[in-house]
């Protein structure tokens, strides 16, 4: 995103894009399986209903708050604001989370366990 935001070179922004893009996408898949991993199995349907508001609604809040900023400061205001709250997510999720997977002796694997999350 950085790099988005600040490069002047076509190429180096091209590849940023397509980087930037699959990152995104790959990130969707892996919380939606947490959730669920994580939910019983009665409150699996609600879970994915939460999950599904909380990311378009995420996206009609961000196209209207980003196109006012990008009308009043360009892009670079835009895309550094995107930045500190994915760092800011990223932290979060991992504070979260962090617990909630131990490796287990018996299943040769990791296991994901529900008292550990928060």
């Amino acid at each position: 995103m950085l790099i988005l935001s600040y490069s002047y070179i076509l190429p180096l922004a091209i590849a940023a894009f397509v980087i930037r893009g699959g990152l995104m996408n790959l990130g969707v898949p892996i919380t939606n399986n947490l959730g669920m991993e994580l939910s019983e199995p009665n409150e699996q349907g609600l879970t994915n209903a939460l999950l599904m508001i909380a990311w378009t609604g995420s996206w009609m809040f961000s196209a209207v708050i980003g196109g006012h900023l990008i009308e009043a400061y360009g892009y670079t205001v835009a895309m550094n604001i995107t930045v500190t709250l994915y760092v800011i997510s990223s932290i979060v999720f991992y504070s979260f989370f962090r617990n909630a997977e131990v490796r287990s002796e018996k299943e040769h694997g990791w296991v994901i366990v529900r008292e550990n999350a928060v």
